[in-house]
């Protein structure tokens, strides 16, 4: 059953069902109808409508924020707000957010610093390819370390993806820098979503008591009242800040928030210097005419701005693997959150693109209006 938490165009929605067991609000942002932020109601109604019929596939949540304001927000297929969701390759983004008071604490130098004097434990893999002792971190940041992978070829769910292979061994760091290279690091884009784990083992070695969960719960989770979430650890004890954390979707909302609002939390605290937060979404490689990448944020080109877009100047988010996606568009100071298990999509060409493009229909049609 549908339960639907926007008591603006919704309320009189049949099948609308707020129980006893609802958990408590959220009492970050206010409730807000769709025509006080300038947003088409019919529009959203419709696309409502079409999430629950399954026209977009397997979407289990949608929310909208505006203006300072939650417009939108729904569950479908027998999913809820206080349910965990894995976020899937969303969770590098999440380390790289954090790797800027790294930096401030001292604990890294440099992202131009080689990864091999973080990494002595992994001594051996660089002594037998000395090439690879000239990847960096800022290499591991833009995917471009040079390291085979797979994963441009053949989706990381799959069984004969290196991820999945990373997964049936005993220490994943290892598997992921044993690669062979096939490349000169910093030479060739390959997108490589074991990066988030290698970039986890790094800031582990070098925080006093390794503990990475509680360094990203203390500056980043705690601050943003993500009380409710759950990690994967690899066997060989690093935190899997490839695509092992799961949150609500309404959590995974915040963070986008903060995105937004260029690092600052809603009391204007400041968690995230604004000049990392351009920086991590500022483009860094041109990986095709639609996107491009920053620092584990993408960014939609001008090319699909002007095709898809053409209401808005910029364009950022993040993607996993199974289309949960989280869109930043300043200039309409919005937040598009999906939460979907579409599996074996393309991460970026997904049902959770549509749900965006039909988002934003709803406030061209308010304007058009």
């Amino acid at each position: 059953m549908n339960k639907f938490y926007v008591l603006g165009i919704f309320l009189a929605l049949s099948g609308c069902y707020l129980g006893d067991d609802l958990p408590k609000d959220q009492n970050i942002w206010k409730y807000s109808q769709p025509a006080e932020v300038g947003l088409d109601a019919d529009a959203l109604y419709a696309l409502n409508e079409a999430l629950i019929a399954g026209d977009h596939n397997l979407v289990t949540g949608l929310i909208i924020l505006k203006n300072d304001q939650l417009v939108f927000e729904n569950y479908y297929n027998f999913s809820a707000r206080n349910q965990l969701k894995p976020i899937g390759k969303s969770a590098f983004s999440i380390i790289v957010l954090l790797l800027d008071q790294i930096l401030k604490d001292g604990y890294i130098q440099s992202l131009d610093d080689p990864i091999y004097s973080y990494l002595p434990e992994y001594e051996a893999i660089f002594s037998n390819s000395p090439k690879k002792r000239e990847i960096t971190i800022r290499h591991l940041l833009t995917h471009k370390s040079g390291i085979s992978w797979n994963e441009p070829h053949v989706n990381i769910q799959r069984g004969d993806s290196d991820f999945q292979k990373m997964r049936s061994t005993s220490d994943w760091p290892a598997y992921i820098l044993g690669k062979s290279l096939e490349a000169d690091p910093g030479l060739r884009f390959v997108i490589n979503t074991g990066m988030g784990l290698v970039i986890a083992r790094i800031i582990q070695n070098v925080l006093p008591t390794g503990q990475l969960e509680e360094y990203i719960n203390t500056h980043l989770l705690e601050p943003l009242n993500i009380t409710g979430y759950q990690w994967e650890t690899s066997p060989d004890g690093t935190l899997n800040c490839a695509n092992g954390l799961k949150m609500t979707t309404l959590d995974f909302a915040k963070i986008g928030y903060l995105v937004l609002q260029e690092g600052r939390w809603v009391n204007k605290q400041r968690l995230i210097d604004r000049e990392w937060i351009l920086e991590v979404t500022t483009t860094k490689v041109q990986t095709s005419l639609d996107y491009s990448v920053g620092y584990g944020w993408w960014i939609f080109t001008e090319d699909f701005l002007s095709r898809y877009l053409s209401q808005v100047r910029n364009t950022y988010f993040l993607s996993g693997e199974a289309g949960q996606n989280l869109y930043i568009i300043p200039d309409q100071q919005m937040v598009v959150c999906v939460m979907a298990e579409n599996y074996y999509y393309g991460s970026i060409f997904n049902p959770s693109l549509i749900v965006l493009l039909k988002s934003l229909e709803a406030a061209q049609h308010s304007s058009i209006n």
